[in-house]
């Protein structure tokens, strides 16, 4: 637990967050069950408050960028869709991996408007591909956390952004992890209903790592789960592995719902899942998160001979 008090610690509730999530790190880091938010013996280092002031900056002076990785259609060895992942070049500390500030931004004020940074840019990127906009099947999945969705007017800014860009709303998706949607669930299945009416698609994204929950899942207006990389990997040798996914597939399209296999490395991978009715397939075994680029001529050259 991470303790901060008002007004000692902030004057507002961001403040106060962020400086709760600073306590419970030092809480882990010292193994303790506790502590109170005290600066002087927070590690304020680059990795949090610098960092996080730093966000800003680099949205104004576009020092992010948008990579993406393909989802592949097993049944046509075709790309049906990508992911829009986000990477930081940061002008002085040089590349910054996700995992180092997508978390702590995920904790604070700053979700909000890097989240509208990733939506225009992804549409952006979409009209300016128009084998994306101008096709029936394809479209652009980005990744949004529960912060989002606690924001009220997160979907209608997002109705906004397509209205004025003109982007069929079919061509955008939206990934969010059960875990996060367990907050405010029952108000969170209204939020999904409105955008899946409008023509956004979504995704369950990281089944089965979190609190999964077979009551809600018939509830969850849902088109693609997608199946958690812990349980892909080594699925070619630990039947465990074999028997969750299968499971997962047959409990989904009983549904009506498409599974996606998220880390897809190896071509024992990819046959088990072609072999047992799993829709999609994503990973390191048709190529990384690329630049946009690169990742739109990869399609154009995509060899669709049976994987």
């Amino acid at each position: 637990m991470g303790v901060v008090t008002y007004p000692k610690d902030g004057s507002d509730c961001d403040e106060l967050i962020e400086k709760s999530f600073l306590a419970l790190d030092k809480a882990k880091n010292e193994k303790l069950n506790f502590w109170i938010y005290e600066s002087e013996a927070v590690d304020v280092n680059y990795n949090n408050i610098e960092l996080l002031g730093d966000i800003d900056n680099s949205m104004k002076e576009n020092n992010f960028e948008l990579y993406y990785q393909p989802k592949i259609d097993l049944k046509t060895n075709q790309v049906d869709a990508y992911e829009a992942l986000i990477r930081w070049n940061h002008p002085k500390e040089g590349f910054i991996p996700p995992a180092q500030f997508i978390p702590k931004v995920e904790r604070s004020s700053l979700i909000e408007p890097l989240t509208d940074w990733v939506i225009k840019q992804s549409i952006d990127d979409i009209l300016e591909y128009s084998e994306i906009a101008n096709s029936k099947d394809l479209h652009v999945a980005i990744n949004i956390s529960a912060r989002n969705f606690q924001d009220p007017s997160f979907i209608e800014r997002l109705f906004e952004y397509l209205d004025k860009c003109k982007l069929d709303p079919n061509k955008f998706a939206i990934e969010i992890t059960e875990t996060d949607l367990m907050i405010e669930m029952d108000k969170n299945i209204q939020k999904l209903s409105q955008l899946r009416e409008k023509g956004v698609k979504i995704y369950l994204d990281d089944f089965g790592k979190g609190y999964s929950s077979l009551k809600y899942l018939k509830e969850l207006p849902i088109d693609y789960i997608k199946i958690d990389q812990f349980f892909i990997n080594d699925i070619e040798n630990k039947t465990t592995n074999r028997d969750i996914v299968l499971s997962i597939v047959k409990l989904s399209h009983a549904l009506n719902i498409k599974v996606v296999a998220e880390g897809v490395e190896t071509k024992a991978q990819l046959d088990f899942l072609k072999n047992n009715n799993c829709d999609y397939a994503q990973g390191y075994y048709f190529t990384r998160p690329n630049k946009k680029e690169e990742i739109f001529k990869w399609t154009e050259n995509f060899d669709k001979k049976q994987f």
